[in-house]
């Protein structure tokens, strides 16, 4: 009788589910600099901390304030400069030149935002900052603010988030309520309170953005990932040539290749072979040790595509 009743009473007890997930922190500010034009990179800080997520790299804080600075280029390049952006602007940053994707999802409920928090999904939420009450911001009267939700807690009744509005807004704990309250599309002149419902559900894969072509160099966002090539950079390698005009004439947009020079160490992309590289020719060198006396690390061997190679003629190959 005594294991029936503690079994009823531990189904009555409210159970935590709690789903978090790992993803590393940086503040909008990564050095405590919070002049501009980090006191406004809210959203590109955000947009970072879920890129390093999705890309599978670490936050340091050299990295953070090059990655933030990166998505302050982009923005500025492609949509022109601002200080805040609305939900919308930043999916089409984000579909066009970063390799994973998201999408604006009006009056999501708590349930569709647990549901990509289960899945390991980041969700970023617009929100009026002075709702989300966080003692550790500088200000009080922030109107516009953008966080990372990456777990919550139902005993609680709380999401955890990576706020960048601090530097301890890693793994923040808010209400349900405060969020669905504080959630905001931005609006200018301070009126975010009366923006839309909205929050930007974000996924790995490319499945609706991988035909389009943010940079217009002729690469769709598929093919600049399976190249290598950059999202935002229409000549990669910064040799006159769109990397899309590369990929179709079968030459590396990678790597300035006609422009690298005479005695050089290059592999074959495609068959992983070294050649030495001189003059008209191309030399195959057959053994590792034989790269190493010529001074050369085989990290630092350049890959350069099969149509680069064959501009040159067989040499005697280098035992």
């Amino acid at each position: 009788m005594k294991k029936i009743i503690l079994i009823i009473i531990l189904i009555l007890l409210p159970t935590t589910v709690l789903a978090a997930f790992d993803i590393d922190f940086t503040s909008q500010a990564p050095v405590g600099d919070w002049r501009q034009p980090w006191q406004d990179a809210c959203e590109e800080t955000s947009v970072v901390m879920v890129d390093a997520f999705y890309g599978g790299y670490d936050l340091t804080v050299d990295k953070s304030v090059t990655k933030i600075k990166t998505v302050f280029a982009i923005k500025e390049k492609f949509f022109g400069p601002s200080y805040d952006e609305t939900a919308g602007l930043i999916v089409d940053m984000i579909n066009r030149h970063f390799p994973w994707e998201s999408r604006v999802v009006e009056n999501p409920t708590l349930d569709q935002i647990k549901f990509e928090l289960d899945a390991s999904r980041p969700v970023l939420v617009p929100v009026h900052g002075g709702t989300l009450n966080n003692p550790n911001y500088h200000s009080g009267s922030i109107d516009y603010h953008m966080i990372v939700l990456i777990g919550y807690d139902d005993a609680r009744g709380e999401f955890m988030a990576h706020d960048p509005g601090t530097q301890f807004g890693s793994r923040h704990h808010y209400s349900y309520d405060t969020i669905m309250a504080a959630m905001h599309d931005f609006l200018p002149n301070d009126q975010t309170l009366r923006g839309a419902k909205v929050a930007i559900f974000t996924q790995p894969d490319i499945s609706l953005s991988g035909q389009t072509d943010g940079d217009r160099d002729g690469l769709l966002k598929i093919d600049e990932i399976r190249s290598g090539a950059n999202l935002s950079q229409a000549d990669t390698d910064r040799d006159g040539f769109l990397d899309g005009e590369e990929v179709q004439q079968g030459y590396s947009p990678l790597v300035a290749e006609f422009k690298l020079g005479d005695n050089r160490l290059v592999r074959d992309a495609a068959t992983q072979r070294i050649y030495f590289i001189s003059g008209s020719q191309k030399r195959h060198i057959q053994t590792l040790p034989t790269v190493f006396s010529y001074g050369r690390l085989y990290g630092a061997v350049v890959n350069v595509s099969a149509k680069f190679l064959n501009s040159f003629v067989d040499g005697q190959p280098i035992h």
